[in-house]
């Protein structure tokens, strides 16, 4: 049976979402993201300044972190402030052995839709990257190491893949952008599951109901041939961010909850009591999910409800008929789960073929073509 784990990515007591944090106090007690939902992924490029992660910021145990080497971040950070910021990979490495159960190799990520000689100099630099990690990697850690796979087109995926594969990695993370597209998300890998062995997969930055049903539909196709799925995102924070009060059991469903004073999103609502029974909801009042600073409420509630709406899929994975009915209003994420059924009967590059006007354009929605290295 595969497992499927959703991982909430924070940014530790550092970035945009500050106010939430890894760990916060609410009514006097102290809540802790990682904990509620079993796993955490934090980028080094947040967590860098931090020894032991699971100690100072009281994660348990039995939590799964996952590491990622910071390279978006790195690149955004030169992008936003025209700042270099070192690194190294052997300290990235070190780090994630000390801190986490699965780490990503330190990646050029392509931006957009570059043309093909920039997609070939981005896959050679991040074998260079893959080749340093692999050299210092402790013989003795149980840190499991994944590989990375870029691309929004068969052509793409095959300069990246034959670039960076053969370096015998515990599993491979996905990247290809947009992270909201469907079908970007499951060629991706179909075309891993294509290739061969591979029994574990992490996909970057996927959330929301438009991507996360086909994680499921996948699972159940291949669940001879997968142990373990996972997939961050840091969506719910925006109840930080924008006041966003998400239902997604309602397929995506939300609406905005102002606050008392200061700027609201859309039209001002009053209801009498919160439409959900997670712990939070059940705890505080309407007119408490207002006031609070910074929307943590609100975050903390999409938390739970991402964690339930995930819980609700991969129990109707196992009947993809009811799935399909569940989702039945849902007919971009229907027409994908054809897209996956026809790659399965024939191959990924005929896949894109017959459904490439169906793919969303990558440059719609991250126009820029150079690496975020180059800025």
């Amino acid at each position: 049976m595969v497992e499927i784990k959703y991982i909430p990515a924070t940014t530790l007591n550092n970035g945009l979402f500050n106010e939430i944090g890894i760990e916060l106090e609410l009514k006097g007690k102290k809540i802790n993201i990682a904990n509620i939902a079993g796993s955490t992924m934090i980028s080094w490029f947040y967590g860098k300044d931090y020894e032991n992660i699971r100690k100072q910021f009281n994660v348990n145990d039995d939590v799964m972190i996952i590491g990622d080497s910071g390279g978006f971040q790195i690149g955004s950070e030169k992008e936003k402030t025209g700042k270099e910021v070192r690194f190294n990979c052997f300290e990235i490495l070190k780090w994630q052995e000390k801190n986490c159960n699965i780490g990503l190799v330190m990646d050029v990520p392509p931006s957009g839709n570059p043309g093909e000689d920039l997609f070939k100099l981005y896959s050679n630099q991040t074998k260079e990257y893959i080749e340093r990690f692999v050299e210092r990697r402790s013989t003795t850690s149980k840190l499991k190491l994944y590989n990375i796979l870029h691309g929004t087109n068969p052509r793409h995926l095959d300069i990246w893949y034959k670039n960076v594969n053969g370096f015998n990695l515990d599993g491979w993370a996905t990247g290809p952008k947009p992270s909201s597209d469907c079908f970007t998300q499951s060629q991706a890998i179909l075309y891993l599951l294509e290739k061969g062995d591979v029994r574990h997969i992490h996909t970057l930055g996927v959330s929301g109901t438009s991507v996360i049903p086909i994680l499921y539909y996948i699972a159940k196709k291949f669940e001879d041939k997968i142990d373990l799925i996972t997939f961050d995102s840091s969506s719910y924070l925006v109840g930080s961010l924008y006041r966003r009060y998400m239902l997604q059991q309602n397929n995506g469903f939300y609406f905005f909850i102002p606050e008392v004073e200061g700027v609201y999103i859309g039209k001002p609502i009053k209801l009498n009591k919160l439409p959900c029974d997670c712990p939070i909801c059940s705890n505080v009042t309407f007119k408490e999910m207002m006031e609070y600073k910074a929307g943590r409420l609100l975050s903390l509630h999409n938390l739970y409800d991402t964690l339930r709406y995930c819980n609700l899929l991969d129990s109707l994975k196992d009947e993809p008929e009811i799935l399909k009915t569940f989702l039945k209003n849902k007919n971009r994420i229907l027409k994908c789960f054809e897209y996956i059924d026809y790659c399965i009967k024939y191959n990924v590059n005929e896949g894109y073929k017959k459904y490439e006007k169906f793919f969303t354009n990558p440059n719609v929605v991250t126009p820029s073509t150079k690496s975020l290295f180059e800025y």
